[in-house]
């Protein structure tokens, strides 16, 4: 018999019928199927689904934690959905800036790289803050996060200009000298901007810098009640002509929940045309661009975290279960085709936004794999309980909640 590192019997593909053994060996997939095989180490799924990694595409990972740093007013004016609720909200939770360093950003998003990982994530967007206050140094400490994870975590870090580009004078050029350092993704929030010129100069400011150091583009778009706002489709328009279909996406963009049908379906057919995907944290407040209708209309959506216990969320563990259990109640999609599509915006979809290559289950992939606690998808997010196993690269990199320190590095708190 042929020998393996790792054999997991009795897994349950989500697309396929019957029980499978998947075996692997120097950290990728070399067999799926009744395998007549051993392995150094065998573990038994007893039929539970096995699943891709868990991807979230959008998470400010320099706030983690911080809100008992700075109290619950931004949290309650988020929480109106306005546009006036949200930018003071957004003045409020910049205070907290104010006590940033390296070593103090850099513990906090380790300990939410550390939750991510058990709930069963591998890949992260993470935001990093770039203003007057915060200066460079969120940014600093997530790219040394990066380094320190890599071998088991893919952590994408963008500079983002939360306190805007034009009504913020040193974002310019911090941005500049983000992608310099080797920020990964840059960002923007135009929509926070005053005018609607400087909206769009908000906008060409970011792409200025994105094709000149070749990154991707994620922003921020109409993240407030006003069905005026028009930042997704400035963002979209400039993705055409800068040619840079596929790598930009949107976050939030909640004002479309409240656009003519008409408009929302040209816009949706702009999005689909230029590869520009949109990414629902469902969990910020009472409303969401339509998920329904957006997806019917061809845009790739994808799910979120957003913020783990800040100003604008006081809860969040990185668990893409309970983001789905969520979503599944308020985008009423609790029937099992709906929760497999939800599902599928937390793994693949969220996988296209971030270009992960070789995403998926495969032989010959590498062995990124989450061994999920229950039979079917919909036992999977009704308890939203941690993975039995994660695996990373083949290796088995947290158990049942706990991490194994000895692999991962990235210790208790």
């Amino acid at each position: 018999m042929t020998g393996y590192e790792l054999l997991i019997r009795n897994a349950r593909l989500r697309d396929r019928a019957g029980l499978v053994d998947i075996a692997v060996d120097s950290g990728r997939i070399s067999a799926i199927g009744d395998l007549n095989v051993y392995a150094e180490r065998e573990i038994d799924a007893q039929g539970c689904i096995v699943s891709e990694p868990f991807v979230i595409p959008h998470l400010h990972l320099c706030k983690a934690y911080t809100l008992s740093a700075v109290g619950e007013d931004a949290l309650l004016h988020y929480q109106s959905d306005s546009m006036t609720g949200s930018s003071r909200a957004i003045e409020l939770a910049r205070e907290v800036k104010k006590r940033y360093s390296v070593s103090w950003v850099y513990e906090n998003a380790k300990r939410a790289v550390s939750e991510v990982v058990i709930h069963g994530c591998l890949a992260v967007r993470g935001f990093a803050d770039v203003d007057s206050l915060a200066g460079l140094t969120a940014v600093e400490a997530l790219l040394k996060l990066r380094a320190d994870v890599g071998e088991v975590v893919e952590l994408q870090v963008v500079a983002f200009p939360q306190e805007g580009v034009v009504r913020e004078p040193d974002a310019e050029e911090l941005l500049w000298r983000a992608a310099e350092m080797g920020c990964d993704v840059m960002g923007g929030i135009p929509w926070i901007e005053y005018a609607e010129e400087d909206m769009k100069r908000h906008i060409d400011t970011v792409f200025d810098i994105a094709t000149t150091f070749d990154k991707d583009v994620t922003m921020l778009t109409d993240d407030t009640g006003d069905p005026t706002l028009r930042t997704t489709e400035m963002l979209t328009l400039e993705t055409r002509r800068r040619d840079w279909a596929g790598r930009v996406s949107a976050c939030h963009a909640r004002a479309l929940a409240l656009y003519p049908m008409q408009r929302l379906v040209r816009l949706a057919g702009l999005m689909k045309t230029n590869g520009v995907g949109l990414v629902i944290s469902p969990h910020t407040g009472s409303l969401y661009a339509p998920v329904r209708n957006l997806t019917s209309l061809g845009v790739n959506v994808a799910l979120g975290q957003d913020d783990i216990e800040d100003a604008y969320y006081p809860f969040g563990r990185g668990s893409m279960l309970e983001i789905i259990f969520l979503a599944a109640h308020l985008f009423r999609m609790t029937d099992s085709q709906s929760l497999e599509h939800l599902f599928n915006m937390a793994t693949f979809n969220a996988a296209h936004i971030m270009k992960l290559n070789g995403y998926g289950i495969a032989v010959g992939g590498e062995a990124n794999l989450i061994v999920l606690d229950a039979p079917t998808v919909r036992e999977s997010v009704k308890n939203h309980n941690p993975p039995r196993y994660v695996i990373s690269r083949g290796r088995i990199i947290a158990e049942s909640g706990e991490l194994k320190q000895e692999i991962i590095g990235l210790g208790k708190h």
